[in-house]
């Protein structure tokens, strides 16, 4: 998935596409603000409590990573998501 939300992200952070590393700022942003807007995306609420059962929720849902509306879950972490 991890790969996937970069993909994704790409546009958002300025960038055409990722390759190798991001700063960590960024890094953190894609990985805590994708995992927090999957879980918006699939309930409404922005809590992590369970990151296995989050991906379970998914994949029961979607089928399939790739199928993830990723574009709601990079507006989400725009609008919602500051890394400290």
């Amino acid at each position: 998935m991890r790969d996937l939300l970069r993909n994704n992200f790409a546009f958002a952070l300025g960038k055409s596409h990722i390759d190798g590393t991001l700063p960590h700022a960024q890094e953190m942003r894609m990985q805590c603000g994708g995992l927090k807007g999957l879980q918006f995306v699939l309930d409404g609420s922005d809590e992590v409590a369970d990151v296995a059962a989050l991906l379970a929720m998914a994949w029961q849902r979607y089928g399939e990573l790739e199928d993830i509306p990723y574009s709601e879950i990079v507006r989400f972490v725009n609008t919602h998501f500051k890394v400290r």
